[in-house]
């Protein structure tokens, strides 16, 4: 504790793990969401969904975002995009696996493991996978 302020969880995949997160670093959790197209695999993006928060709740803040994956950065550029216009002290990135290295290192994203782009991953908490 003392270097995150709080933990935002990208809906849905990201969300338990920012549960855990927020509850290791005993921290606010709050969570955003980035809908994208259904039906289209490389979609554009749609709504943009605050969550259970708001710009002015993250300003100055030092903040940890979470998510399972990050696969073509589409997402993950539009939650950057957003969350930077709140002016946070400080934004650090993790997620579990990633697809697109050069992204992750482009925007300093922390990742555990990185699969080739057409592996499909499945996760625990996702219903009726596998």
């Amino acid at each position: 504790k003392g270097k995150i302020d709080c933990v935002i969880g990208i809906l849905r995949g990201g969300a338990p793990l920012a549960v855990i997160a927020s509850h290791v670093l005993d921290v606010p959790m709050y969570v955003v969401g980035v809908q994208r197209y259904k039906g289209k695999i490389g979609g554009v993006l749609g709504k943009w969904d605050w969550g259970n928060t708001n710009s002015s709740m993250l300003k100055g803040k030092r903040i940890l975002i979470v998510e399972d994956i990050v696969d073509e950065g589409v997402t993950m550029e539009c939650i950057i995009s957003n969350i930077a216009k709140c002016k946070p002290a400080s934004t650090d990135i993790i997620a579990l696996v990633t697809k697109h290295d050069k992204f992750c290192w482009k925007h300093r994203i922390v990742y555990l493991k990185s699969v080739p782009k057409s592996c499909w991953v499945y996760f625990p908490w996702e219903k009726g996978r596998g």
